[in-house]
């Protein structure tokens, strides 16, 4: 029977990862380099994009270098 649970160490990483895109926002946001009115546009984008994708696209913003 497979329950498709990840083990623990993903579930971190994923956590760990998804704090600093939010971080990473957060930021974009509080330093104005993201509009208001660009959010919900952004929200929909990002919602319909595949994971990888999303990932990959983040790590280009953040400067996050994929060798690590």
């Amino acid at each position: 029977m497979n329950t498709n649970t990840q083990p623990s160490e993903a579930i971190d990483t994923q956590r760990k990862l998804e704090a600093e895109i939010a971080d990473f926002l957060r930021q974009r946001i509080e330093d104005g380099n993201l509009d208001a009115e660009d959010i919900p546009v952004r929200l929909a984008r990002y919602g319909l994009m595949a994971p990888e994708a999303f990932l990959a696209e983040m790590r280009e913003r953040m400067g996050i270098d994929d060798e690590k």
